[in-house]
């Protein structure tokens, strides 16, 4: 999470996967499309502002929802920043952007920043298929039963007392 300041006001963002998702909900677009013109030299100042702020945006809706806050819709956000200066946060708004959104070589990472890749990689790929978040918990929840009935299915019963049942399963996921 990073505060965003100017004017002494602050906007708290955070590059995750549920921004990422609002992102591609509002806009209609990837978010690769807008990196692409906020890291662009070739890009207009104007540009760079207008793709950065509904990038500001989607990660303060991030942020707030996680914190249990709403956050207004974009234009209403938009309008109520008016005395934001883009300057003033710029650097610490890339930062975050570089550290949630961009995926760096495999090879060069831990097996922790690998896992939060493939993560980011199934959200990208449901994304693309039109799925909801909704109904991608729902699909890794029942993945994740199964490979737990998989397992309980192929143990004979070595050092576990209790299976639980489908029911209870379905109310602890939930």
């Amino acid at each position: 999470m990073t505060a965003l300041t100017s004017n002494n006001k602050a906007i708290h963002i955070r590059a995750t996967f549920v921004a990422r998702l609002y992102f591609v909900q509002e806009f209609g677009c990837e978010l690769q499309d807008s990196l692409k013109v906020i890291l662009d030299k070739s890009s207009s100042d104007n540009d760079v502002e207008r793709e950065s702020l509904k990038l500001i945006w989607a990660m303060n809706k991030a942020e707030n929802r996680a914190n249990g806050k709403s956050t207004a819709n974009f234009k209403q956000w938009l309008e109520s920043c008016n005395d934001f200066n883009f300057c003033d946060y710029y650097k610490d708004f890339l930062t975050e952007v570089s550290n949630g959104f961009l995926i760096k070589s495999a090879d060069r990472e831990s097996p922790e920043q690998t896992s939060d890749n493939f993560t980011q990689l199934l959200i990208t790929i449901a994304i693309k298929l039109g799925i909801s978040m909704d109904e991608l918990n729902e699909l890794t929840t029942q993945a994740l039963y199964d490979i737990l009935q998989i397992f309980a299915d192929s143990n004979s019963g070595e050092g576990r007392e209790v299976i639980a049942t489908p029911a209870q399963n379905e109310s602890f996921w939930r």
